[in-house]
């Protein structure tokens, strides 16, 4: 009954050696911060695409109203 997830979730404490096994409570917290990073990183990727997104809009803004350029296809000639 020791082994049980539950039982070892239940019985933690800040003491150490307050349960005789914790092997199961130790899986999930190592599945748990496997998962928290993956998603951190997601997010991270996620953020720098927007960012680069945004900036290319900027740029493409830019080129139109300041250079006279209508589009990323035609950057190489001016338009009337």
């Amino acid at each position: 009954f020791s082994y049980s997830l539950f039982y070892q979730m239940s019985r933690i404490t800040h003491d150490r050696g307050a349960l005789k096994h914790d092997d199961r409570l130790e899986a999930v917290a190592g599945a748990v911060a496997y998962w928290v990073e993956q998603m951190a990183l997601d997010g991270a990727v996620e953020a720098e695409r927007h960012r680069a997104e945004a900036l290319e809009a900027e740029f493409e803004k830019f080129a139109e109203d300041c250079l006279g350029f209508k589009s990323k296809k035609e950057v190489g000639t001016f338009c009337s």
